[in-house]
C-alpha cells in the first residue's frame, strides 16, 4: 500500500465517522423533541409533586433552566446550539 492509498483510506474513514455522528446526533435531537410537553416544566412540576414542596418563582427557575440547557428559541436555534455543543464532543 502506498502513502496515497493510506491517506485516502484515513480520509474516507474520517468522513464516514463525521457523517455518522451528525446523523446520530440529529436523529437524537429531533426524536427527543417529539416528546409532548416541556421537559423543564415537567421536571419542576415533578419535584413539587414528589416532595410536596412548593417552589417559589417557578417561571424564573424554568426560564433559567431553559437558558442553561439551550431550550430557548425556536427549533432551528435549539438545533444549532445543540450541534455546536456536540461538535466539541466529536473532536
Amino acid at each position: 500500500m502506498g502513502k496515497a492509498q493510506i491517506l485516502r483510506y484515513i480520509v474516507k474513514r474520517a468522513l464516514i465517522y463525521i457523517i455518522t455522528m451528525l446523523v446520530a446526533f440529529s436523529v437524537l435531537f429531533f426524536f427527543l423533541r417529539l416528546i409532548p410537553g416541556d421537559p423543564v416544566s415537567r421536571f419542576v412540576r415533578d419535584i413539587e409533586l414528589r416532595y410536596a414542596y412548593k417552589i417559589e418563582n417557578t417561571q424564573e427557575i424554568i426560564d433559567a433552566y431553559k437558558e442553561r440547557f439551550g431550550l430557548k428559541g425556536d427549533l432551528l436555534t435549539q438545533y444549532f446550539s445543540y450541534m455546536s455543543q456536540k461538535r466539541k464532543l466529536m473532536l
